[in-house]
């Protein structure tokens, strides 16, 4: 299992030699910017909504020839794909509303008497993870530990109290609960003095999404990438109706379950993630390489719009052998592959559109003729 790209903050200093050197950064920004979103022509779209959406848009992000690409971008310049991570506030104490029930022990005795860990699955920036077993019923069981300087703890507010919580645990708590197969479901946590660990569900037997795809020769055929997007697409819904937004939707945090008749994908690593707001979004967590283009001209971003931007992504990793860089994309050097249907490259399309109030929702996207065939 390959190792995982280095989540890491950023400071304007190094933001500013970052882009000298062609370098995708993530770094906060004062203030915040209202960046709405239309429904496209094509999907059936509310005149009146589109209308009243258009009027609140800021002049700066209201069209696609303001939000333009970075300056530049060669085979050079388009970096392996690095990751962010979060901030310790996603937004002020009183919004954050995770609405969860979940324990946490504090005893390493009660750990050991409950799993029995195993050989080593994957490390990566946030730790590392293991193969494990549960002693009660002998089921499978992936073993997170994180070091206790990488946990991300978030101070909110919930009836006039101030709570400290663990966001990451937070968000599995919260896709957990509800409605959301898609998602690998978070069983246990330990807080331990030295580390954090997580216990989750283990599909078994199954690979990441980047494995599965190099042993089919490093592109899938459209249709079993229809099968995987699909299922993503209804992730993406059952996870914001949960109001929770992953931000790092790519081939790596996805598994694939290969004992059904079908590529069974489950979603994983909610690092990055945070609650949904009907607001922007003033920094940026995920993989830098596959930002949206908005992050780079109005340093803003909504959850939805993000979110397909990331689903078109995905699909484009899944049907060409080089990664999708934004960078590159807005510099037309990354192009759809010429064997694709053309329902399927205007799906891409859609999804990658450089202005986020062209992107089709979540449910236009299911409604796409590329999908339903």
């Amino acid at each position: 299992m390959p190792q995982r790209a280095k989540k890491r903050r950023w400071t304007s200093e190094q933001e500013d030699s970052a882009k000298s050197s062609g370098t995708d950064t993530c770094v906060p920004v004062e203030g915040q910017t209202k960046v709405q979103r239309k429904r496209k022509a094509e999907f059936e779209p509310n005149v009146e909504l589109k209308k009243a959406k258009l009027e609140s848009l800021p002049e700066s992000c209201s069209s696609p020839q303001t939000c333009s690409p970075p300056q530049t971008c060669s085979s050079q310049t388009c970096s392996p794909p690095q990751t962010c991570s979060p901030p310790e506030s996603c937004s002020s104490p009183e919004d954050e509303l995770y609405d969860v029930n979940y324990q946490v022990s504090t005893s390493r005795a009660d750990f050991e008497s409950k799993y029995i860990e195993l050989h080593n699955l994957g490390s990566g920036g946030f730790g590392s993870v293991f193969a494990g077993i549960c002693l009660h019923d002998a089921s499978i069981v992936a073993i997170k530990h994180i070091p206790r300087d990488k946990v991300f703890y978030k101070k909110v507010v919930q009836n006039g109290v101030e709570y400290n919580i663990i966001d990451e645990v937070a968000l599995m708590a919260k896709v957990s609960q509800g409605n959301c197969p898609a998602v690998v479901s978070l069983l246990d946590c330990y807080e331990l003095p030295e580390e954090l660990i997580l216990v989750m569900e283990r599909p078994y037997p199954a690979v990441d999404l980047l494995d599965y795809k190099d042993a089919k020769g490093g592109v899938l055929e459209e249709e079993e990438a229809k099968v995987i997007l699909k299922q993503m697409v209804e992730a993406s819904i059952q996870m914001h109706n949960s109001d929770v937004f992953h931000r790092d939707l790519k081939l790596e945090n996805i598994l694939v379950e290969t004992n059904h008749s079908y590529p069974k994908a489950r979603v994983i690593d909610f690092g990055c993630g945070c609650l949904v707001k009907e607001g922007t979004y003033d920094y940026y967590a995920g993989t830098f390489s596959k930002a949206p283009p908005e992050w780079y001209s109005c340093k803003a971003y909504r959850a939805e719009p993000t979110t397909v931007f990331h689903l078109g992504t995905l699909l484009y990793d899944l049907l060409h052998l080089r990664a999708f860089n934004t960078h590159c994309y807005l510099r037309r050097k990354r192009r759809f592959g010429s064997g694709l249907s053309e329902e399927c490259r205007h799906f891409l399309k859609s999804c990658l559109a450089k202005n986020p109030n062209d992107r089709p929702s979540f449910e236009e996207l299911l409604r796409h003729p590329w999908l339903e065939t």
